[in-house]
């Protein structure tokens, strides 16, 4: 089961996520640590209680739930957001990742002002 929290310091924001069972050695965990690949969120990995934490940098960043919360998606919203997701899905195979690893939600989804980019949480 994993666990979600928020986490800020005086310069950023991350997402946290904790309760990684099998531990983040695979090789995917390295590319998504070692490569800035467009469309993901920036992670760094963190060793903290015996436990191994993944830090996603949200500075700067709202999710989608937060941006919709209170108002309606247009067409032209919906257009410019799954195309934004397909390009990040589809860009990750040059990385050699796994689409079906991406969460999913709307509040690990991150979005700009426009639409037009997203960044997303990817868990091995």
């Amino acid at each position: 089961m994993l666990h979600v929290e928020y986490v800020r310091d005086i310069h950023s924001n991350y997402v946290v996520i904790k309760g990684i069972t099998d531990g983040p050695c695979g090789y995917r965990t390295k590319i998504i640590l070692n490569n800035n690949i467009e469309g993901l969120l920036k992670v760094e990995l963190k060793f903290i209680d015996q436990m191994d934490l993944l830090y996603y940098d949200i500075t700067g960043k709202k999710s989608l739930a937060a941006t919709y919360e209170n108002k309606s998606l247009q067409y032209e919203d919906i257009k410019k957001l799954l195309t934004s997701i397909l390009k990040t899905i589809n860009g990750i195979g040059e990385y050699l990742l796994s689409e079906n690893d991406f969460i999913m939600e709307p509040e690990y989804i991150f979005v700009g002002d426009n639409l037009e980019m997203v960044d997303m949480c990817y868990l091995e």
